[in-house]
């Protein structure tokens, strides 16, 4: 699997880069992203089901999560400030220089705690002085990190949910009816002030936390069904629930691309567990994701007009970046997360 998922970051970074990766090309940006979710749904089910089992245990998930996500973002908050600084002389973009004190809260919080970052996609934030709501890219130092933001949400509500295939269905249920909903109500009838404008739907089947269930409960549910067969019982009922339902949707990616999905996750991860080195590989994926974001800025500066230069100087950055920063910091930090893990 990690493979896979150093790959999925490599596709996000090449469509940033206005490119794309030789012989991945099939896939964009949305659906690797969308990839992500199913992954990190199957292995949060993985996890939380044979690891984080004993009572006391959903504390430990919440800090180990947290000792994951926040050291790298954080240095990409650090990079991202100076990429700023160094291409443009200002430390902030110039929306931020208009926001409101309560879009300063805000902007605080939601930069250095990740949580919030997705909200400006979706709703109209009326903190700022320069626009009617909030710009998503220009609120966040480190753009891509709003997907981080929607995860934080799943792994907040995940030891509820993941550990029994009937809460799973309901919460894929709840997702698939959410883009329902979104395809039956036009984006023209929401009310004004409320939803932040968009040229098109995307922005509801692709940023918001609903859209989202679909993706993080099909990989745990793929998890439930690769322990047990799935034609015995209640499973057989559950499976056939969840895949005709997944099947009346397109979300970015067909209904039938998801079930694949799910259904190829389990088969990669026990082929691959006991591999070092691929997991060593897959530890770069969120380095990749995170750091990208400051490298492509002042890649763009150096090389304007010049697209090819773009693409390869951001994926060669990064990729170095992340092999720096995977030494220098992620292996300490998972030192860390195995002291906090249960024994």
């Amino acid at each position: 699997m990690g493979i896979v998922r150093l790959a999925l970051a490599l596709i996000v970074v090449a469509a940033h880069a206005q490119s794309y990766l030789p012989g991945l090309g099939f896939m964009n940006a949305f659906q690797a992203v969308n990839v992500f979710f199913i992954v990190s749904g199957f292995y949060m089910a993985l996890i939380l089901n044979e690891r984080y089992v004993r009572p006391g245990d959903t504390r430990r998930f919440y800090v180990n999560r947290a000792v994951r996500l926040f050291p790298v973002y954080w240095f990409g908050l650090v990079l991202a400030l100076c990429a700023q600084m160094a291409t443009t002389g200002q430390a902030l973009k110039p929306q931020i220089d208009a926001l409101t004190p309560l879009g300063w809260i805000f902007a605080i919080v939601s930069n250095l705690l990740i949580v919030g970052q997705e909200l400006p996609y979706t709703f109209c934030l009326p903190v700022t002085e320069a626009a009617p709501c909030l710009d998503p890219v220009a609120a966040s130092l480190n753009p891509p990190a709003w997907s981080i933001a929607v995860e934080i949400a799943f792994y907040a509500l995940a030891p509820f949910l993941v550990r029994d295939p009937r809460r799973i269905a309901g919460m894929i249920l709840v997702g698939v009816a959410y883009f329902w909903a979104v395809r039956w109500v036009p984006a023209s009838s929401l009310p004004d002030g409320v939803f932040a404008p968009r040229a098109d739907a995307v922005w509801v089947r692709y940023y918001t936390l609903p859209s989202s269930f679909v993706f993080f409960g099909i990989g745990a549910f793929a998890y439930h069904m690769g322990r047990s067969s799935p034609i015995q019982g209640e499973n057989y009922g559950l499976c056939v629930l969840v895949a005709v339902a997944v099947l009346t949707i397109d979300p970015i990616m067909p209904g039938w691309s998801i079930l694949l999905t799910a259904i190829a996750v389990p088969a990669l991860f026990h082929l691959t567990k006991h591999v070092s080195f691929d997991r060593k590989i897959g530890d770069l994926s969120y380095p990749v994701y995170i750091l990208h974001f400051p490298v492509l800025v002042v890649a763009r500066h150096h090389f304007a007009g010049s697209p090819d230069a773009i693409f390869y100087a951001t994926i060669v950055g990064t990729l170095i970046a992340s092999v720096l920063i995977k030494l220098a910091i992620e292996d300490n930090v998972e030192r860390l997360r195995a002291l906090i893990r249960p024994a």
